[in-house]
């Protein structure tokens, strides 16, 4: 699935399991993209959950208003 996230403008994917690296807050502070991490399947149901990461301070309201 994160080969699909990487396709999408603004989007930077970050995802190594195998050296647990992973977006963190520190990572992604001034950046207007959008960092998924993870992405996993829900064991009590059918859906699944994506860790991701951005700076709220940039992304959104502050993005828009330039």
């Amino acid at each position: 699935m994160m080969f699909v996230f990487s396709a999408f403008r603004g989007v930077i994917v970050t995802h190594d399991r195998g050296e647990s690296q992973f977006p963190t807050p520190l990572d992604v502070a001034g950046s207007d993209q959008v960092w998924p991490g993870r992405v996993g399947k829900d064991p009590g149901s059918e859906k699944n959950w994506i860790w991701e990461m951005s700076d709220n301070l940039r992304k959104g309201a502050a993005t828009h208003a330039r």
